[in-house]
């Protein structure tokens, strides 16, 4: 069965920073590959929508009605929920492994 793959604003602001970032400090292909790669990664979510729990990761919930999962694509960190109900997957950040995505998602 597969799911439908929703973005959230926060996610589709996250992307644009994301390209902007790596356009300024590499280059324009660059910046558009490592989009591509992450948006490959998302869409490979509607066949197989699993990861490691965030929540616990991180020792809170982020969203009170489902918990809060993650997969890794390059150096980011795409968070999603699972509303099996409907059966969607709802892409809430997509945020730098390396930043302080603690701070971040407050």
């Amino acid at each position: 069965m597969n799911y439908n793959i929703q973005y959230s604003p926060q996610s589709l602001k996250d992307l644009d920073d994301i390209l902007d970032f790596l356009a300024t400090t590499s280059d324009i292909d660059v910046a558009k590959r490592v989009i591509s790669e992450i948006i490959e990664k998302i869409e490979s979510l509607s066949f197989m929508p699993g990861g490691y729990n965030f929540d616990e990761r991180i020792e809170r919930k982020l969203n009170k009605k489902y918990p809060t999962q993650a997969v890794l694509c390059k150096k980011y960190i795409i968070l999603f929920v699972v509303k099996e109900e409907s059966q969607i997957v709802y892409i809430t950040h997509v945020i730098s492994s390396k930043s302080d995505y603690l701070r971040l998602l407050k």
